[in-house]
């Protein structure tokens, strides 16, 4: 009879033994497919982002020559519309352009101020 209960209680040890190594196993088996699975998400996601980021550059780049002949008809249109020196209608564009540059840098210095890095806090003006 000791002898039994010996035997139950090592085979027991043993079935705990290897339930615990099955689960150990699985667990690294499923952590490697999360690995897996979030690389293959974040090269998918980096992927889309760097077209939507070429996208967003190459509009850019072209709002920036709209308004710089923008610019230059503003400024042949004042030049001719009051007979100004073409100097004097660039200096106006000029300014204009200045001032407008410099409302929208305010506003995005203060934008700025207000943005926190520590992840999971929330700004204090987020309008939420």
């Amino acid at each position: 009879m000791i002898d039994l209960r010996t035997n139950d209680q090592s085979s027991v040890a043993t079935l705990v033994e290897d339930i615990l190594e099955n689960t150990r196993h699985l667990l690294r088996q499923e952590i490697n497919l999360v690995k897996v699975e979030l690389r293959s998400q974040l090269r998918e996601m980096l992927t889309a982002a760097s077209k939507g980021l070429g996208l967003l550059a190459t509009g850019a780049v072209l709002g920036l020559v709209a308004l710089a002949f923008l610019g230059l008809v503003l400024m042949f249109g004042l030049s001719a519309a009051f007979t100004w020196p073409l100097w004097l209608s660039a200096l106006i564009v000029a300014v204009v352009y200045l001032v407008v540059a410099g409302v929208l840098a305010l506003i995005g210095w203060s934008v700025l101020k207000n943005v926190n890095v520590e992840p999971g806090v929330k700004p204090a003006s987020s309008g939420d």
